[in-house]
């Protein structure tokens, strides 16, 4: 390491990490790798009995060295092109190349050298995503799990920046919709998990402008399996029916809903309507607003969303008086960002907002249900409509193609969601969208 950083130590300390992608600003690189290399001392400590600590923050410390090279950059800095080894080869296999022979003038065991090189060549993961070869050890599986995490916090942190504002603005607006509707009496019933953070905003949203301080529950909705009827029981003992609202983050083409008005039809006096942040598909009155914007905390899973897991209802665990059950994801404490989202969106609060804007004629789920006839897609579950959903497709799933609307191609708002796309190399197509403005698709398993 201290070899490479000799010959490489000032343009490392000083270009960005990427062209477009993260950390694509003057000293992302070094940004990116100091990072990673805390996240690397952290892991390799806690799983010592199963990682050589010293070869994976070797790894970490070079994963992306060699993009010194890879990388063409202006007077000021910034990356304009790639080289022609860059385009050639790839700031992996470079690296790689680079540590060998580091390895064979200082004489490292061939051994050492090969683990080294083959953390480098597969930080990536997978070959779609530019790995020479799959991760084979414990170091390189860490590895590229920590950069693929780093990398995904810094989009984080950029989609927080530029939306806290218009959340905060949905909120506020959701507040007095809320009130108006519902009156002060009202209970909110967060569905978990997205909606636990919207639920909390806007029970704080509505004791700071009314003076009142609503109950704020979380319950489990399950597609195919239904609500946690215990929960429900348990509200229905201490509240009012009609006082009960349904807090959702966002609503993308509407299947949830669908759900919770077939799952409420069981408890007598309790509304299936629900209150979101957003609602392009134009499903419900209580929103705080029809446009297509992105909830930042749709970015990221248990660590906006205290820590806990997505819901489960398995036979062998939960019993017939149990609760839907979540997993509590303690080790990820010191990573914990909820409140952090929560007090950035309040931070945003306050000032004259613009009147909001109008609603797009009809519904999203039969704009939904065009594409699906227009690409020949059985199962209108695969097409995710929306920035929120289509960011999760390309964080969490198997895309096979990305749409965005003609008027928003080259809207800042997007801008992560084409780095992402380019990164995985998804195909980006211009398709005219009216409740969105982009869309997101995921690949049959059929086709992997």
């Amino acid at each position: 390491c201290r070899r490479m950083m000799e010959q490489y130590g000032e343009r490392f300390r000083t270009i960005p990490a990427a062209k477009s992608m993260h950390h694509s600003f003057l000293h992302g690189l070094l940004m990116h790798t100091v990072n990673m290399v805390r996240c690397a001392q952290g892991l390799g400590d806690l799983y010592r009995d199963v990682v050589d600590e010293d070869l994976l923050i070797a790894g970490t410390l070079l994963h992306d060295f060699a993009k010194c090279e890879e990388f063409v950059t202006s007077s000021l800095g910034l990356v304009t092109d790639y080289s022609v080894n860059g385009q050639l080869l790839g700031h992996l296999v470079m690296g790689a190349r680079a540590a060998a022979e580091a390895a064979r003038e200082l004489g490292v065991p061939e051994e050492k050298s090969v683990l080294l090189q083959h953390l480098l060549l597969s930080h990536h993961g997978e070959p779609e995503f530019g790995a020479a070869v799959r991760p084979m050890c414990a170091e390189a599986e860490m590895l590229n799990l920590i950069d693929l995490m780093d990398s995904r916090m810094e989009i984080y942190r950029e989609a927080l920046f530029h939306y806290a504002p218009p959340v905060a603005r949905a909120i506020e607006r959701l507040a007095d919709k809320v009130i108006a509707a519902k009156g002060k009496n009202v209970v909110l019933v967060s569905l978990a998990r997205a909606g636990i953070p919207i639920g909390i905003l806007l029970k704080r949203c509505i004791r700071r402008k009314y003076g009142i301080d609503p109950g704020h529950y979380a319950v489990s909705i399950i597609r195919g399996r239904g609500i946690d009827r215990n929960a429900m029981n348990f509200l229905l003992e201490h509240y009012r029916p009609q006082d009960l609202l349904f807090v959702d983050g966002w609503i993308g083409k509407g299947a949830i809903s669908e759900e919770l008005k077939k799952a409420v039809a069981a408890f007598d006096g309790v509304s299936a309507q629900i209150a979101v942040a957003a609602d392009p598909a134009n499903v419900t009155d209580l929103c705080g607003t029809h446009e297509d914007i992105l909830i930042p905390s749709s970015c990221l899973n248990s660590t906006v969303c205290g820590l806990i897991s997505r819901t489960f209802l398995r036979d062998d665990i939960i019993g017939e008086k149990d609760y839907h059950g979540a997993v509590y994801y303690g080790d990820l404490s010191h990573a914990d960002l909820s409140y952090e989202f929560i007090e950035a969106i309040e931070a945003a609060s306050g000032g004259d907002w613009p009147k909001e804007p109008e609603a797009a004629p009809g519904k999203g789920l039969d704009e939904v249900r065009t594409i699906a006839a227009r690409f020949q897609i059985s199962d209108i579950n695969l097409i995710k409509p929306g920035i929120g959903e289509t960011t999760r497709v390309l964080l969490r799933r198997v895309p096979y193609k990305i749409l965005i609307d003609e008027r928003y191609r080259d809207d800042p708002s997007l801008a992560h969601v084409r780095r992402l796309a380019e990164e995985k190399a998804v195909p980006v197509e211009q398709y005219p969208l009216v409740h969105y403005k982009t869309c997101g698709i995921i690949r049959k398993l059929a086709d992997i």
